[in-house]
């Protein structure tokens, strides 16, 4: 799936895609289509969709408690003036509806950011 959004993005002049694996030798090698964020914080701040798929409940939390830290940051960067860049997680793990409702939750406390939980079952 991967491959195929980098490409469409590439031919749309857009920036190229930008991945994290919390393995990262599990990552496809950086092109012009394709590039790597050091951190869930990292890629949330550069990001205005973030497209999750983790294992389990616990690599969730740890991973979202990163991602809405670097919302707040874009936030902080960008100040109360100008136009707002929101930031928009979509979550495809399967999770617990109550892991999913307390994501929902924190995203709702962080300045312009949005969660979707959309498990693939």
């Amino acid at each position: 799936m991967a491959n195929n959004l980098a490409k469409y993005l590439h031919e749309q002049g857009k920036p190229a895609l930008t991945l994290y694996n919390r393995t990262a030798s599990k990552l496809p090698p950086a092109s012009k289509t394709i590039s790597h964020s050091p951190s869930p914080r990292e890629l949330a701040r550069t990001c205005d969709v973030v497209i999750t798929s983790l294992s389990n409940d616990e690599a969730a939390l740890a991973v979202y408690a990163e991602l809405f830290e670097g919302a707040k940051d874009k936030k902080a960067e960008r100040g109360e003036e100008g136009e707002e860049r929101a930031t928009i997680f979509i979550d495809t793990s399967t999770l617990y509806p109550a892991t999913s409702g307390q994501l929902e939750r924190q995203a709702a406390q962080t300045p312009w950011s949005f969660y979707l939980a959309a498990p693939v079952l």
